[in-house]
């Protein structure tokens, strides 16, 4: 759904990476921040569900493939952030009580590093 071709990445640099990744990570906060005032069963609880899941099913996939430059200890922290967010996601999807201030702050942690981290060549 968010994975583009490789072919419109070709002339990408990674600054432009890090900005559209700090853009979903944005739409990810807005959707939990307004699932946190939602209904149970509501189509906004739906929204962020998808979205969050979806998000962090590609950056888990591409984390695990051999080519990706992080070290395997950068890999395996932010796959374990990852996957404490996707156990959230799922206890809401539930219905169960999560900890929205939790997973939007771990978000917003991720968010703001994407934005303030300047990549040099």
């Amino acid at each position: 759904m968010y994975q583009m071709r490789y072919e419109d990445t070709i002339g990408e640099s990674v600054q432009d990476a890090r900005e559209r990744e700090a853009l979903l990570f944005k739409r990810c906060i807005k959707l939990l921040q307004i699932a946190q005032k939602a209904e149970s069963k509501s189509p906004e609880i739906f929204d962020a569900v998808v979205f969050v899941r979806n998000l962090w099913g590609i950056l888990i996939e591409d984390l695990s493939k051999s080519g990706n430059a992080f070290s395997k200890e950068m890999k395996a922290s932010i796959i374990s952030v990852g996957l404490f967010i996707l156990k959230e996601i799922d206890r809401l999807e539930k219905e169960e009580k999560i900890d929205f201030d939790a997973v939007i702050a771990v978000s917003q942690s991720i968010c703001d590093g994407l934005i303030t981290t300047k990549i040099t060549n």
